[in-house]
C-alpha cells in the first residue's frame, strides 16, 4: 500500500523542517549512489565501510541504495547509508542470518550461531529498507552537537526512504550492544530495538560485537514524522510566548 498524497506531504514537511535546522547551522547535504565513492568517502572520514554496503556483495543499480553524506565546506562530516530489501516470504530474522552468512563467508574462521533466533524480527516482513555504516568524523564529534546533527540526518534519511520507495513496510538498522544504552536506535528515529540480533560462537574479522536490531514500522514512521511537525509547532509556540514583549 502506497501513501496517500496528505500522509506523503507530512514527510516532506517533517523533511523540511530537518534540513533547515541544518542549513542554519551551516551544514549541507547530498544524496548518492556511488557506492565506490561511498567507501572512499567514509574511509577519509576514518571509518571502514562495512560489508553490509560492499558492492562485492550487492548489485547496486542506482535505485536500490543510496547514502546521504552531511557537509560543511565541501567535506564529508557524516554518513548513512540506506539500501532496500524485497522479502517475499522469509521474515528479516531468516534474511539477516543468510545475510550474516554470506558477507562474512570470507572469514573462515567465524562463527555464526544459527541456531539462535531474535524472536521480534518474526514480524518484520514485506519490503524493507535497511540502514547502516552511520559515521561521524571526529572533528564533528568534538564540536558538541554532533548527535542533533546525526539525528537530523537520520531523520531526512528516514522521510527519503519513506517518499522515495513508499511501498517500504519496514526500516530496520543494527548497532552495537553498548550503543543500545546511549539511545543510539532512538537518536537515529527507530522506535523499537531487540538486543542480540545475533550470536556469534566466534567473532569476524572486523566485527566488535553481537548487534542489536533497531527498527520502524510503516505506521510508526508515519507517527514520527506527525510528531515531529508538532514538536516543532509547540516549541516556536513556546518562544514566542516567552518572549520579552516590546518596549513601549
Amino acid at each position: 500500500m502506497e501513501y496517500t498524497p496528505g500522509q506523503h506531504a507530512t514527510f516532506i514537511s517533517a523533511f523540511c523542517l530537518m534540513d533547515k535546522e541544518l542549513r542554519d547551522a551551516g551544514y549541507d547535504w547530498r544524496i548518492g549512489t556511488d557506492f565506490e565513492l561511498a567507501r572512499h568517502e567514509i574511509g577519509y572520514a576514518g571509518k571502514e565501510l562495512t560489508p553490509f554496503f560492499w558492492t562485492e556483495n550487492f548489485d547496486f543499480n542506482g535505485e536500490n541504495a543510496f547514502y546521504l553524506a552531511l557537509e560543511k565546506d565541501g567535506e564529508g562530516q557524516a554518513f548513512i547509508c540506506t539500501q532496500l530489501f524485497e522479502l517475499g516470504r522469509r521474515s528479516f530474522s531468516d534474511a539477516y542470518v543468510q545475510r550474516l552468512k554470506a558477507i562474512f563467508s570470507h572469514d573462515s574462521a567465524a562463527r555464526l550461531d544459527t541456531s539462535w533466533r531474535c524472536d521480534p524480527m518474526d514480524e518484520v516482513t514485506g519490503t524493507v529498507a535497511y540502514s547502516g555504516d552511520v559515521v561521524t568524523r571526529k572533528d564533528l564529534r568534538l564540536g558538541g552537537k554532533s548527535r542533533r546533527y546525526l539525528s537530523n540526518l537520520a531523520k531526512i534519511a528516514l522521510c527519503h526512504t519513506m517518499t522515495y520507495w513508499n511501498h517500504v513496510d519496514w526500516v530496520v538498522g543494527s548497532i552495537e550492544d553498548h550503543d543500545v544504552s546511549r539511545g543510539l536506535g532512538w537518536l537515529y528515529g527507530a522506535n523499537r530495538c531487540y538486543q542480540m540480533a545475533e550470536k556469534w560462537d566466534v567473532l569476524p574479522e572486523g566485527r566488535n560485537a553481537n548487534y542489536a536490531l533497531v527498527a520502524s514500522s510503516r505506521k510508526e514512521l508515519l507517527y514520527n514524522a506527525r510528531a515531529e511537525i508538532a514538536r516543532h509547532q509547540s516549541v516556536q509556540r513556546g518562544l514566542k510566548q516567552n518572549a520579552s514583549p516590546e518596549p513601549l
